[in-house]
């Protein structure tokens, strides 16, 4: 029973990042909970929290969804998926993560520290983040960096941006709970540790959703752009280590 208040612990934290940031609950998650449990056991059951918080927020906001980008977004991700099912078998993964994790890091630094923003406006950006996340989501299951940067760059209100997020990875985490379901990784331990983190992943929406109003666009931006400099340089630092 003690691993079920623990993940349920983790997970409301998960689902607080979530619901402020729009992104991140899978990140902190996945770490923390296969110190508990092995790996069968944590993918498939962050995998189905992560769709259940997004449904919980969309329940609530999905009025803020910006449709034609996320739309878009979707449809260029489905189209690199077989792209990266063809890198998983003819390139070299150590070598894609330090490439992204390089980009990813100094184009945040560079909106952090720098006056003048570099500018991902566009439908030519959106197509490439779309087509980008859904190579890198079919080859290495990392789909969410390029998604996040693009939309970060846009100019929309920060509810916008968080709610839209939710309704992209909605769309591709199912494809990704689809796949586990066929792997056979649907057990009755992850039910269990899924069912018994549900009230505290949505207690967790309900505080970001509270915490969300206390943040300025300026100030969501640049603690975005921090967090996902983070991202980059950890990206960066598996491949360079695994290579």
């Amino acid at each position: 029973m003690d691993l079920f208040f623990l993940g349920s612990a983790i997970f409301f934290i998960a689902s607080l990042i979530q619901s402020v940031f729009g992104f991140g609950s899978a990140l902190f998650a996945m770490p923390l909970l296969v110190m508990f449990v092995s790996p069968m056991i944590a993918t498939p059951t962050v995998a189905l929290v992560s769709a259940a918080i997004s449904v919980a927020m969309l329940a609530r906001d999905r009025r803020h969804v910006n449709v034609s980008p996320v739309l878009c977004l979707i449809v260029a991700s489905a189209c690199g998926v077989p792209f990266g099912l063809f890198f998983l078998v003819y390139s070299d993964v150590n070598l894609v993560r330090e490439i992204l994790g390089g980009v990813i890091f100094l184009n945040s630094i560079f909106n952090i520290f720098c006056f003048k923003k570099i500018n991902l406006t566009g439908c030519v950006w959106m197509l490439c983040a779309g087509f980008l996340s859904g190579l890198l989501g079919g080859a290495y299951n990392i789909s969410g960096p390029p998604v996040i940067l693009y939309a970060v760059n846009q100019k929309w209100p920060v509810e916008t941006l968080v709610v839209s997020l939710q309704a992209y990875f909605l769309a591709t985490g199912f494809i990704i709970i689809l796949g586990h379901w066929v792997s056979g990784f649907w057990t009755e331990e992850v039910f269990r540790l899924f069912l018994f983190s549900v009230p505290a992943s949505l207690l967790g929406v309900w505080t970001g959703r509270k915490l969300r109003h206390f943040i300025t666009p300026s100030s969501y931006e640049r603690i975005v752009h921090v967090v996902l400099a983070f991202l980059g340089i950890s990206l960066f630092l598996q491949g360079f280590n695994n290579s």
